[in-house]
C-alpha cells in the first residue's frame, strides 16, 4: 500500500507484470487505482479469479500460449 500511495494517485493505472495471486490488484481496489495484472502461471490466474470473483468491473483477457 505504501508504495502505491507514494507512486500513484487515485484513478491512475498500475501495471504488475508478475502479479502472482493479485495482491497489488487488491491494494489498488482499496486505494481507488485501476490495475492491469499479468501472470503466465495458470495456478496464479486461478487464485486471482477467486480473489476478484466479487469485484465489479474486472475484465479478464486470456492470451493463448504460442505454438
Amino acid at each position: 500500500n505504501r508504495i502505491l500511495v507514494a507512486s500513484s494517485n487515485p484513478g491512475d493505472v498500475v501495471l504488475d507484470f508478475f502479479a502472482g495471486s493479485g495482491t497489488v490488484g487488491e491494494a489498488c481496489l482499496k486505494l481507488e487505482r485501476q490495475f492491469i495484472l499479468v501472470d503466465s502461471n495458470p495456478a496464479a490466474i486461478e487464485v486471482m479469479r477467486r480473489r476478484f470473483a466479487r469485484a465489479e468491473n474486472i475484465q479478464w483477457i486470456d492470451c493463448p500460449e504460442p505454438d
